[in-house]
């Protein structure tokens, strides 16, 4: 576990995928039905050499940080098993608690697009928003780290109570987030632990993976319509399941591109075909980390996260909508073709911030791949804003045991 490792992982997810669908279909379409309102298109390979060149330019890039990250000087990793920082249930719990707080507060149970109204709780409520879904994210990731730590390393957790924690965690985060990530998170880590126990029977394990990775390629069709009209119903989710199901029948390219978020290659293609040196931002989204507290009234025009500034730019009719760009589209947006020299020192700077912050440990290892893999797919200056929040509440954690206080 580590931070390259992460970054290897959200590579070999959401990039090699899809090219390993477009080098044997030679097409990655559009999904119509959830990008009708953007300016996204199919990317046909015989018309694009030229862009797939520059990907794999990007590619070596993050080849040659993987290489050279291992030159400096490591911190030694303390090995040790009864960590005071430790406990699941306790972040799960606090999680729950502000996943519900921001679930309510956003209106989601009076009805209405899920998306479009977390949004609007967000413009409204400003920093203090802010604050709460960084909270909120910062004790998932707590979690995650936690019980994987207990299961795997401590091995404390039966592997029952452990599936079964997933399972409740898994169908209670994509309801009240309507997002996949941190399920995938927790996946990504367990498929890593199988395949280092059992990798000799990888096949049956993927295999045995494919039922649950269909239901979450499909959900992106489900989760616009799960609150239209307030909480769904048993018989509701049902229908809606069973509707999608026959609009997207399993199918070995759709299933692929499904559970890669293929769009995400789209909109690396388009960033590609339409940054130029002029409309360059020249690291404007990378400074979000750092003016994140300044009210956008008193500061109009500060900085978006690259994921506002691609809906904003492919999809300007659609005012709520925001697309990945990966780490890649963010580097190429901001700093053009300079950003394939770049890409090596961002992740070498970021690497060895982490590890400065986070004492270097068997669990803080857990958390550093959890970074690495979402900062490669969703906003940089996100993701480490909040390492920030991780790191205060891990650190709290610490403090006031050792006062004493129990916690669950």
């Amino acid at each position: 576990m580590g931070f390259s490792l992460g970054i290897i992982c959200g590579v070999l997810y959401f990039i090699f995928i899809p090219v390993v669908v477009f080098v044997f279909t030679e097409k990655i379409e559009i999904f119509t039905i959830d990008f009708s309102n953007t300016n996204l298109t199919d990317v046909n390979l015989s018309t694009n050499i030229y862009t797939s060149l520059i990907l794999m330019a990007y590619l070596y890039s993050i080849l040659i940080y993987i290489f050279f990250s291992e030159f400096y000087k490591k911190e030694r990793i303390h090995y040790f098993f009864n960590n005071p920082s430790v406990n699941w249930k306790f972040y799960f719990s606090i999680s729950i608690f502000l996943g519900f707080i921001i679930f309510l507060a956003a209106g989601i149970m009076e009805g209405g697009n899920w998306y479009v109204s977390r949004e609007e709780f967000f413009k409204k409520s400003g920093i203090l928003g802010l604050i709460l879904i960084d909270s909120f994210a910062a004790m998932k990731i707590l979690f995650i780290a936690s019980l994987i730590y207990e299961y795997y390393i401590y091995k404390k957790l039966s592997t029952i109570i452990f599936i079964t924690i997933i399972f409740l965690f898994s169908v209670i985060d994509i309801i009240m987030t309507g997002n996949r990530i941190y399920v995938f998170v927790v996946f990504a880590i367990v498929f890593i632990e199988l395949i280092k126990a059992y990798a000799g029977k990888i096949l049956w394990i993927i295999v045995a993976l494919i039922p649950f990775g269909y239901m979450m390629s499909i959900y992106r069709h489900i989760r616009g319509n799960l609150f239209i009209e307030g909480l769904p119903t048993g018989s509701d989710l049902f229908r809606l399941i069973q509707e999608t199901i026959e609009k997207e029948p399993p199918a070995i390219k759709n299933f692929l591109l499904g559970i890669s978020e293929s769009v995400n290659f789209n909109v690396l293609y388009e960033i590609f075909h339409h940054t130029t040196f002029q409309n360059a931002l020249w690291g404007s989204t990378f400074i979000k980390t750092v003016v994140f507290f300044i009210p956008r009234s008193l500061w109009p025009d500060k900085p978006l996260s690259i994921t506002q500034v691609a809906g904003k730019y492919f999809a300007p009719q659609a005012e709520h909508l925001s697309l990945v760009t990966t780490l890649i589209g963010e580097v190429h947006m901001n700093f053009y073709f300079f950003g394939i020299v770049f890409l090596p020192f961002i992740l070498i700077f970021t690497k060895f911030l982490l590890e400065k912050l986070f004492n270097q440990n068997n669990f803080t290892q857990i958390l550093l791949f959890i970074f690495g893999l979402l900062i490669f797919r969703m906003p940089y200056s996100d993701i480490l804003l909040l390492s920030f929040f991780v790191l205060f509440y891990y650190k709290f954690i610490l403090i006031i045991k050792k006062f004493g206080v129990q916690i669950i």
